[in-house]
């Protein structure tokens, strides 16, 4: 029945105020944000192949030093998302534009320049100039010089990195405010000369300042993003793959994907996220494959290979489940490629 409670010291909290709580706590924390993990590209697979591009035009300075870019701590972080049963292999590529024109004229032709505004260290509002990447127009000219990422087999799937470090007199920016996005089938990140560079945001009375040059905390959160569909905890579920709402009262914890605070490290309710991401992503890709199969199977009278199709499927879909209930992401990962041949 709806009423009003009243607690020992007076305080009268309305039903609808405290169901307020009750859901934004569900949407932020026992039930966090994630991408959907879909497409062949996307889904799970036993070993994953990090391949990570330093694409330069300096000497200025050294874009993989630790100061800078900890490739050791970028290793270390992306192992903790790994499963017992999946293997992490990585491997870097230091390049110069000026010995591959194909990398430079992409660069070239996905720069754009804009005026975005911008909060100053004493509080104050104004705008900057500054230069980004258009990220789809350099996926396109990446996938155009480079080989395209492999889609997931289910043992192998392979994880592109570009890390774009540039002398500049400006600021530059993926998409005119990140350091780092997740793309369909890559990750693209940037890093310039500026250490301490104004942001649009502020958090209290104190103004957010970006070391463009560290893009190690964009870099790791962006990764585990496509990766594992992990999500900023200031993002409301809507937000998964469509414009939806964000709750920067929710961006708390020191970890990669809280802009608001230091920290490079995955809590481990993040960790477990991305592991439960692993088996929902693999359950609803076999669940839309067995729906396309069984319409196809049907016009074409075979019924009782249908049945038997779609009974070996709920039963792996069941032990799954199974597993997953009781938080064995590893157990469960480790049918999810006998699921989806039978999903096929």
């Amino acid at each position: 029945r709806i009423a009003r409670w009243t607690l020992t010291d007076g305080l009268v909290i309305l039903p609808a105020r405290l169901a307020s709580a009750v859901w934004l706590l569900q949407e932020h924390v026992l039930a966090p944000p994630s991408a959907e993990l879909r497409g062949e590209v996307g889904l799970y697979a036993e070993r994953v192949a990090f391949q990570l591009y330093v694409v330069h035009n300096h000497d200025a300075y050294d874009p993989d030093d630790p100061r800078h870019l900890d490739l050791a701590a970028l290793e270390r972080e992306l192992l903790r998302l790994k499963l017992p049963s999946q293997s992490f292999s990585f491997t870097t590529h230091r390049i110069a534009m000026a010995d591959e024109v194909p990398l430079a004229l992409a660069y070239a032709a996905s720069l754009r320049h804009a005026v975005e505004p911008t909060v100053h260290p004493d509080g104050s509002l104004d705008v900057r100039e500054g230069a980004y990447l258009d990220s789809r127009e350099l996926r396109a000219h990446l996938r155009g010089v480079t080989p395209p990422p492999a889609a997931a087999t289910g043992n192998w799937r392979a994880l592109p990195i570009f890390v774009f470090s540039v002398h500049s007199a400006e600021p530059i920016y993926v998409d005119r405010r990140y350091q780092a996005r997740a793309l369909e089938d890559m990750v693209i990140a940037v890093q310039s000369d500026h250490t301490s560079e104004s942001s649009s945001f502020a958090c209290g009375a104190d103004a957010v300042t970006i070391d463009l040059r560290a893009p190690l905390r964009p870099l790791l959160a962006a990764t585990a993003h496509l990766l594992g569909g992990l999500l900023p905890p200031h993002h409301s579920s809507a937000a998964a793959g469509r414009r939806g709402r964000t709750n920067y009262l929710w961006s708390v914890g020191r970890s990669p994907l809280s802009p608001t605070a230091g920290g490079a490290a995955f809590a481990a309710h993040q960790i477990d996220a991305v592991h439960r991401n692993y088996v929902v992503g693999a359950l609803n890709a076999s669940a839309a494959a067995l729906r396309d199969a069984d319409g196809l199977l049907r016009a074409a009278d075979a019924g009782t290979a249908v049945s038997a199709a779609r009974l070996q499927v709920r039963k792996l879909q069941e032990r799954v489940v199974a597993h997953a209930s009781a938080r064995r992401w590893d157990d469960a990962a480790k049918l999810l490629g006998a699921l989806r041949g039978a999903a096929a």
